[in-house]
């Protein structure tokens, strides 16, 4: 954003990207205004066993060179409620070529390594900035009873729930989700006002 000239945005993220949209508002509150969070991976009690054993060095490196290559057309059919419909050979292939890229795993071996999400999860608490949550009802990845949670812990949070929804919002509702999040981009964030600079600025104008 320094380099882009940009002083401050709107963050949109999805599943673990949202842990990394949250810690962009704890750190830089005034480069963030607005976050949008589809179906957010933020909390460690969210983490499978595996990924708690594969912060372990060699464990992790053993564990993701046996696994994390093989059925990924299972993973994926995990994070959709109508695997029937969008889970076609296409896009499983799609999917896998991505995963054959050098560096993947390595990749996720490191990204799963981040997610220490106790370090952070209890000041979520903190964040002034005004959140939508989308989620999908029958998400198994990341359970509707988190993004509940999650708008309790945001003091500024709307949680938006779609029905017949797995993972991702964005292909399964894509009509609905796109319109509830362009709206809610579209509309002009409250202002808030320092009570001691309103009451400088109404003696500064009684003043002659």
């Amino acid at each position: 954003m320094k380099l882009r000239g940009i002083e401050r945005a709107d963050v949109v993220a999805h599943s673990w990207g949202a842990s990394i949209a949250l810690q962009m508002a704890m750190l830089e509150p005034k480069r963030v205004s607005k976050l949008a969070l589809y179906d957010a991976w933020v909390y460690e009690e969210q983490l499978p066993t595996f990924f708690l054993w594969a912060r372990a060095d060699g464990v992790g490196e053993f564990l993701f060179s046996t696994w994390y290559e093989e059925r990924a057309d299972e993973r994926i059919a995990y994070a959709f409620y109508d695997k029937k419909k969008w889970l076609t050979e296409p896009f499983i292939e799609a999917v896998s070529h991505i995963f054959d890229r050098p560096g993947t795993v390595a990749a996720a071996l490191a990204a799963t390594r981040g997610q220490r999400f106790s370090e952070w999860q209890d000041k979520y608490k903190t964040i002034q900035n005004e959140a939508l949550l989308l989620w999908g009802r029958e998400d198994e990845v990341t359970l509707l009873s988190f993004g509940e949670r999650l708008q309790k812990d945001l003091p500024h949070a709307k949680l938006t729930v779609y029905p017949l929804c797995g993972h991702f919002p964005m292909i399964e509702q894509a009509s609905a989700s796109t319109a509830d999040l362009d709206a809610y981009l579209a509309a002009s964030a409250p202002v808030t006002v320092n009570p001691a600079d309103a009451a400088k600025k109404s003696k500064n104008e009684e003043e002659p």
